[in-house]
């Protein structure tokens, strides 16, 4: 069943319960001041008046004088209800003679005997000496007597009833434009939903508004910028491996090419590119791979309580070579002692991808520092310092990207695969930590990787 009908069948079902107990309360209470109203103004019910008319019978033993007592021009009298009902009173004795009439036209005519079975009998000494009849003022057709306040409340019921038919008809009409109204952005938002899952990525989403469709619709616009976003990060990723390939494979075909054809010799020295190339392939293949394992959540990992200190020494000792060869200073600073829960080897490879890349881009006579800060928390940050140019503003937010470099000009060869702080940061979320960049005030960069409190 679709919304809108859903919709439609609640404020259905909603306006015919309001209805129903409005039009009932309603009822109820014009009953009762009708009643209320008759008996104020001395206008009792027929039968109240046969009662009276026995009394007066009773006190003068005939009917001489009633006729001043059923017409209302002469006082209240007991005229006054068939007056207000547009009715007329008829009293006939007991032989069917009219003998009082509230309009004055009747007396001494004859009432058939279906007429007189129809009234209120009047009653002196259980001996009937008349009968009491309510006549129709304009039609002539007399109404049973005792159904003349039902009448009247009658009257205003189905005035009621009424009432309510009109305003339920009126408010049908109301909730089916309501409920059209609040499911028309619906149905505009799921059309929209399966042009986008066909393929179709332009698409007109309609403005949102200041509800709960409102922020459904704005919920999905940034879905559809995050998928097309992510779209063209793949696009842009496949390239750049295509890009990355062909590079390495190009050298080593031509130089494969040249020892085949005997342009070159087959010496280390003119096999030394080839071999490069080979290691250069295989990086890339390796971080790819690790990417690919890190995005489906199927990296290997033994998160444990694991002193950092001895992991930042290691990473120091195999770099300490590398880094005096280019002149630069690599010492480690902080706390002897650091507990974090990390995988060791995992966070053995992030320090490396960090370090590497800080001595890369340090300058002969700079310097790296690694650093260790147990946090109030219970979490450790190791912060990776250079004193390089630091990372331009515009590359900032966009060194853990994939494939990124701030310097195009850089060689992979001399630069790496491009996928090395991009693995870092992955392999820092996967052990629930955080790795991030920024520049120092006096020159340079500092990556601050932020690591999980350990267990305990």
């Amino acid at each position: 069943m679709r919304l809108s009908t859903k919709l439609l069948f609640a404020f259905a079902l909603l306006l015919t319960m309001t209805l129903v107990v409005v039009a009932v309360v309603a009822y109820s209470s014009a009953a009762r001041e009708v009643r209320g109203f008759m008996f104020a103004g001395n206008m009792t019910a027929p039968e109240g008046i046969a009662k009276d008319l026995s009394q007066f019978y009773a006190e003068r033993g005939n009917w001489d004088g009633v006729e001043a007592l059923l017409i209302p021009s002469h006082g209240p009298g007991l005229g006054g209800f068939g007056a207000m009902m547009g009715q007329r009173l008829v009293l006939v004795d007991s032989a069917g003679i009219v003998v009082g009439d509230s309009s004055g036209t009747l007396l001494g005519s004859s009432v058939a005997g279906e007429e007189i079975a129809r009234g209120a009998p009047v009653v002196v000494k259980s001996s009937r000496v008349g009968t009491l009849l309510l006549f129709g003022g304009m039609s002539g057709v007399g109404l049973p007597i005792g159904t003349q306040e039902s009448f009247l409340i009658g009257r205003v019921n189905r005035a009621i009833w009424l009432a309510a038919g009109l305003g339920g008809l009126l408010g049908l009409v109301l909730a089916v434009a309501l409920s059209r109204g609040l499911t028309a952005p619906l149905r505009s938002l799921s059309a929209s939903m399966n042009r986008f899952a066909r393929g179709e990525r332009n698409l007109d989403l309609p403005p949102s508004s200041h509800d709960e469709v409102g922020e459904l619709t704005e919920s999905f616009r940034r879905l559809v910028g995050e998928i097309q976003r992510q779209e063209g990060l793949r696009k842009e990723m496949t390239a750049d491996i295509a890009h990355e390939l062909r590079n390495p494979i190009a050298v080593i075909q031509a130089n494969v090419e040249s020892l085949v054809d005997g342009v070159y010799p087959a010496t280390a020295e003119n096999l030394e590119p080839v071999l490069e190339s080979v290691r250069l392939l295989t990086r890339l293949v390796e971080d790819l791979r690790t990417l690919a394992l890190a995005d489906a959540g199927r990296l290997a990992m033994e998160i444990g309580a694991t002193d950092v200190v001895p992991v930042l020494r290691r990473v120091a000792s195999a770099f300490e070579l590398r880094a005096a060869s280019k002149k630069v200073g690599l010492r480690l600073e902080g706390a002897r002692s650091a507990l974090a829960a990390v995988d060791p080897q995992r966070l053995e490879q992030i320090l490396s991808n960090l370090v590497n890349n800080a001595i890369r881009h340090t300058p002969e006579g700079g310097k790296v520092t690694m650093q260790v800060l147990p946090l109030a928390s219970g979490r450790v940050r190791i912060d990776v310092t250079d004193t390089g140019s630091g990372i331009p503003p515009d590359a900032l937010a966009h060194v853990f990207e994939r494939f990124y470099r701030a310097d195009r000009g850089r060689s992979r060869v001399e630069g790496g695969t491009g996928l090395g702080l991009a693995i870092a940061r992955k392999l820092a979320e996967a052990q629930g930590g955080d790795l991030s960049a920024d520049n120092l005030p006096e020159g340079g960069a500092r990556f601050s990787l932020v690591l999980a409190p350990a267990p305990g």
